[in-house]
């Protein structure tokens, strides 16, 4: 648990050789997309003095 990160969720030697690794490539995007909409709707719901 110590070294999990969204980028080790991806297949490393797949993409070294060449191999199949569109369907992770997809999910990461989608996931980083939903972490970053989500992000943006919590922050502008802060009401922040300046």
């Amino acid at each position: 648990m110590h070294n999990l990160t969204i980028i080790t969720l991806l297949d490393v030697d797949a993409i070294v050789s060449g191999g199949s690794y569109g369907i992770q490539l997809f999910v990461l995007a989608a996931v980083s997309c939903s972490l970053t909409l989500i992000g943006i709707s919590i922050f502008k719901r802060k009401d922040l003095p300046i």
